[in-house]
């Protein structure tokens, strides 16, 4: 039964390789799926200085109307790259692998 299961798999594997007209627009939406995704989803952390931390907390405080007193660094690769505020909010400074310029 395992066998005769296997063997109609590696058959449909077999018939759809043999056929391009289904291989290409699996290959094009594969490769457009990975651009795109590259384009506007990856992202790395962004170091910022210890200044730019106070003024996005008091911000934070500020339009949120927080009433914590005091916050968390967020660290990566040994430089900051965030805050959390004792509210549970959590800020990361993140930006884009590929920057695109128009």
């Amino acid at each position: 039964m395992v066998e005769e299961m296997l063997v109609q798999i590696l058959n449909n594997l077999k018939m759809f390789l043999a056929n391009p007209l289904f291989l290409v627009p699996v290959v094009f939406v594969s490769v457009g799926y990975v651009f795109s995704w590259l384009f506007f989803m990856a992202k790395k952390h962004q170091p910022i200085s210890k200044k730019e931390v106070d003024m996005l907390w008091k911000s934070h405080r500020q339009f949120s109307r927080c009433k914590a007193k005091k916050y968390e660094k967020i660290t990566y690769g040994g430089k900051i790259v965030g805050y959390k505020c004792e509210c549970g909010y959590e800020h990361k400074q993140k930006r884009p692998i590929i920057n695109v310029h128009i």
